[in-house]
């Protein structure tokens, strides 16, 4: 995750951006106060729990499990002291358990799941005379020692997560190794900060086989959006670097703005030639529900829509966005065949975890795109990931698993 550079005088901020990025700032604190503790020789172990380890969007409390066999409070440290306030001052809470090392895995899995899913976890252990795990190496062994498959901890969040273990119906969540292509990146020739090059280098770096340069189309003139002669002299870079990297592929993309009317920016012809399409929406965002969802619809129905970008136009934590009706969208996406976003930029994580469950239940295949308009939030694609186990999605349910040539087939205009 990227560290967020953000000012802070221990005043509440109004914008509710802001206090998101100074949860992040928060939470790279919370790290620095784990990294302090553990330099301290009675300290054996430190993990997160609670809201961060669940992935939760909005995080209220850090919450943080401490191995020692002495220790029952923090080391009263200046460092440490100040690390403490400055997460509280941010609005936080900072929860703070100690455990011996016989107890810490108990201790770890019983503050990390929602209350719901901890009080049907341990009436399921006491139902098994199992109640005691005192001494268990691993939460996988917990897990085992009840005949259960492992729950993973973005989706501890409530009975049903339990009921579908208890069925031995737990997938194998999405992990980052997962994930072969990135799709949807901006450079510097609309409103990205690094070039064509710079990016396609920091995505191979980073272990991917593809990616898709999705820059704004013309209609978002006011973030550089490409003019047909734009576009074509990126496509003729992209075809000099391939010829340059022939280890990895660059896809001929762009973000088409869908317009007012629910159309597509670009003509059908000029359109003809990306390899695949987002289509999002960055305008007009005080449209009626009912036009609104009737706009993005139409959007989904065209031919040359490969996939629907940040569906609900969020910002988590502000008033940003426009709504659409959730259920119409899905079904016409099923109906047609396309994709949808999964936006990994931290501040939108749209879809969101519970709609993404619902279009994967209807068979809509899901794309994870990072959105990233520099090579140092690229990795924000599995940010994306940490929503997509969240949403109990797997490598089957998302399109950038899929390897270049099975990409190429499904999803690349022929």
């Amino acid at each position: 995750m990227e560290k967020q550079e953000v000012s802070f005088n221990g005043r509440c901020h109004r914008d509710a951006r802001i206090r998101l990025q100074m949860q992040r700032y928060a939470l790279d604190l919370a790290e620095q106060l784990r990294s302090e503790l553990l330099n301290n020789p009675a300290i054996a172990r430190i993990e997160f729990a609670g809201e961060t380890r669940r992935f939760a969007e909005i995080i209220r409390q850090i919450d943080l499990v401490v191995q020692s066999e002495t220790l029952s409070a923090l080391p009263d440290t200046p460092a440490i002291a100040n690390l403490k306030n400055a997460i509280t001052d941010t609005g936080l809470q900072l929860n703070i358990r100690f455990a011996r090392s016989e107890n810490f895995i108990a201790t770890w899995h019983e503050t990390t799941g929602n209350s719901q899913y901890i009080n049907a976890f341990n009436e399921y252990a006491n139902s098994h005379n199992a109640g005691n795990f005192a001494g268990i190496e691993s939460e996988e062994a917990m897990y085992s020692a009840l005949g259960l498959p492992f729950v993973p901890p973005e989706i501890r969040e409530d009975a049903e997560a339990l009921r579908r273990a208890v069925a031995g119906n737990i997938p194998k969540l999405i992990e980052n190794s997962d994930l072969r292509g990135m799709l949807h990146i901006h450079t510097n020739a609309s409103d990205g900060k690094n070039s064509l090059e710079e990016m396609m280098l920091e995505t191979r770096r980073l272990g991917f086989k593809y990616v898709a340069i999705c820059d704004h189309s013309q209609y978002a003139a006011h973030v550089g959006g490409l003019t047909p002669d734009e576009v074509l002299a990126q496509s003729e870079e992209i075809d000099r670097l391939n010829e340059k990297y022939p280890d990895f592929r660059i896809l001929k993309g762009i973000e088409s703005d869908i317009l007012p009317d629910g159309s597509l920016d670009y003509t059908p012809e000029f359109l003809a030639h990306f390899d695949i399409v987002v289509a999002s929406i960055h305008s007009s965002f005080k449209m009626p529900k009912a036009e609104m969802t009737a706009r993005i619809i139409r959007a989904a129905r065209n031919p040359f829509t490969t996939i629907l970008g940040h569906p609900t136009g969020r910002l988590i934590g502000t008033p940003a966005g426009y709504e659409i009706d959730i259920d119409e969208f899905i079904n016409v996406c099923a109906d047609c065949g396309k994709v949808i976003e999964i936006n990994a930029n931290p501040y939108r994580l749209d879809f969101n975890a519970e709609n993404a469950m619902k279009a994967a239940a209807k068979g809509v295949k899901l794309a994870i795109n990072p959105d990233s308009h520099k090579t140092q939030t690229l990795a924000d694609v599995f940010i994306g990931v940490q929503s997509a186990r969240k949403a109990w999605l797997t490598a089957e349910d998302v399109i950038n698993c899929l390897t270049l040539d099975e990409f190429i087939k499904n999803y690349v205009r022929k």
